[in-house]
């Protein structure tokens, strides 16, 4: 979780995707390809049931 940085007043925390190999923020491409990939799997593995 990462404190609001456009409100400084308000101080709310929000949540924030990491990658942790690069140790920097995720951009919104990196987080909608893991979004993609979780869902193929969950997929593959709901057909196996």
């Amino acid at each position: 979780m990462e404190l609001n940085d456009c409100n400084p007043s308000a101080r709310y925390l929000i949540p924030e995707l990491w990658s942790l190999n690069d140790g920097r923020k995720a951009s919104l491409q990196e987080a909608i390809k893991c979004v993609i990939i979780e869902l193929k799997t969950y997929k593959s593995l709901e057909r196996k049931r």
